[in-house]
């Protein structure tokens, strides 16, 4: 059954009778300028094989696999209803989006609460689609326009050609190898090296002399915009560097033009490499928050469930009961789940507040003060777990810095939980002190060491990566590896300062953080008091 009659695409669209009783499925398709097919059941994907462009279907922790189901198989089939799939979830419950991935899913909604956080993201996903449909439409009638105005210049016309091809190019392999065709017309032959998200290059040319060309490349990549080399040109832009081979006479006029070619075709292929680099980081994006979501939700449920559990057994226990064994046992697993769960609230709090502008809330504080509150508990904290706790602070008299004390709480905090979590025995230090850098100045540092576990080579590595991955280092949250110590780095970053780690296995850890005790030229007469 068709809702209503719109202009715009038409969209496949299901939903359980109760959200669909509660969606204004008229006032949705005005929101999308779209024409919205109403399927009453998931078997009527079976008679949709008429290829559409997308399909908004809920999603259910009942018709999960279900759904699954019908839409591999008809993938397998050959008859795939849509190009591109949002889903959206209204019922509580665990779902599994793995499936989905690989069928074109572009949109995953958790509207748990109530409806408008399902317009809003509908609405903002369909208003940047139409932006980006009118300006691959304004590209192609400019291109249009342009082929039309420069047909006299075959040149040019290769050029704007590769710019309207390259919008089709899904990777960087295809865009190199089309880059490499492009040159070829253009009367020279390439090759070049492009970089990933992931720090990566991808080489394309040919593969024979791809040691030899890939090392020249990365030799010339900071000698300039353009760099000449016997009969070969090197055009380097930020993501791209593109090697032009049997270049026209040096100097002469079919030189500076081909030059001026090869800057224009490159620097086309880097704004499509840009393009590319966002469409993936959105993508892995968006698959990221849904696959967090799911694990925090299972994460947060495991705790809960047993706060529920042992509370309503105390509540069901008679007014005269004796207090027994059992009781107090289960009274200190529900402290220990709502610790549990606290801490990772906390987490979730701490990585909420990570590229927060740690500049702006710096100001000239004394060390010693802005610590002492979270110092005085880490050491009651370590004092019943049967630690000794020390503090060192190298100028007694009053360390004075500009920086963000929140944000330096917080790190502190962190690093002091993750000493006395994993020490079973022993002792928890904390030193600060001042080292003077001579190019840096002043340099506050401060350092957090246990005789704890310990950790491998191997989780040293993985705590200090160059890019921390909060969800992997969530899922080791209580295997050895918290997610705090990532937070802290990226912290400690954000305040203009570098974390370092050693460890041994069964020798403890350090953790120490140097800062820059002053951002600008000097600190203020005044301090602010905590």
């Amino acid at each position: 059954m068709i809702v209503s009659a719109r202009q715009g695409e038409r969209i496949l669209f299901w939903a359980e009778p109760e959200t669909r009783q509660q969606l204004a499925l008229v006032e949705l398709e005005r929101t999308l300028g779209c024409e919205l097919i109403n399927l009453n059941s998931l078997s009527d994907l079976n008679r949709h094989s008429q290829h559409h462009n997308m399909a908004l279907l809920e999603l259910t922790p009942d018709n999960c696999l279900e759904l699954a189901q019908w839409l591999q198989a008809l993938d397998a089939a050959g008859t795939r209803v849509c190009e591109q799939l949002i889903l959206f979830q209204r019922q509580p419950g665990a779902v599994q989006l793995d499936p989905f991935w690989q069928l074109q899913l572009v949109l995953f909604i958790p509207a748990l609460g109530d409806l408008d956080s399902l317009y809003t993201a509908l609405d903002r996903f369909f208003s940047r689609r139409r932006e980006r449909l009118t300006l691959s439409h304004q590209l192609k009638e400019a291109s249009d326009i342009a082929m039309l105005s420069m047909a006299a210049s075959s040149q040019l016309g290769e050029i704007i050609r590769f710019l309207e091809r390259s919008y089709d190019c899904g990777d960087f392999v295809a865009l190199g190898e089309l880059l490499n065709q492009t040159l070829e017309r253009l009367g020279v032959a390439g090759c070049g090296l492009i970089s990933d998200q992931e720090g990566g290059l991808v080489y394309f040319g040919p593969e024979d002399r791809q040691p030899y060309w890939q090392r020249l490349m990365q030799q010339m990549r900071n000698l300039g915009r353009l760099v000449d080399i016997e009969n070969r040109t090197i055009a380097n832009f930020d993501s791209i560097s593109v090697l032009a081979r049997n270049m026209p006479e040096v100097d002469s006029e079919p030189y500076g033009r081909m030059k001026d070619m090869l800057f224009t075709l490159v620097e086309g292929a880097e704004a499509r490499v840009r393009t590319l680099a966002l469409e993936r980081a959105v993508g892995q994006s968006e698959k990221a928050k849904s696959t967090f979501l799911r694990l925090m939700s299972h994460e947060l449920r495991t705790p809960m469930n047993a706060i529920l559990g042992f509370s309503a057994r105390l509540g069901h226990k008679a007014a005269d009961a004796p207090f027994t064994v059992r009781d107090a046992e289960a009274a200190r697993m529900i402290q220990h789940s709502a610790d549990r769960l606290m801490e990772m609230i906390e987490d979730l709090e701490d990585l909420s507040r990570v590229n927060v502008d740690a500049d702006a809330a710096a100001i000239p504080v004394l060390v010693d003060d802005v610590l002492a509150e979270t110092l005085s508990l880490a050491a009651r904290r370590a004092r019943d777990k049967g630690l000794d706790f020390h503090q060192q602070f190298h100028e007694p008299a009053g360390l004075a810095a500009e920086l963000d004390p929140v944000r330096l709480n917080q790190v502190v905090k962190k690093l002091c939980a993750n000493a006395i979590k994993y020490t079973s025995s022993g002792e928890i230090t904390v030193t600060v002190g001042v080292d003077y850098h001579p190019r840096q100045g002043e340099l506050l540092w401060l350092s957090v060491s246990d005789t704890g576990v310990g950790m491998s080579a191997e989780q040293v590595e993985g705590v200090l990566q160059a890019k921390p991955r909060h969800l992997e280092d969530y899922r080791k949250h209580h295997q050895g590896i918290g997610l705090g110590v990532s937070v802290v780095r990226e912290f400690v970053v954000e305040m203009g300062g570098w974390l370092e780690l050693t460890s041994e296995p069964g020798q403890g850890t350090c953790c120490r953080i140097t800062l820059p005790r002053y951002h600008g030229a000097g600190p203020e007469q005044s301090v602010h008091l905590f």
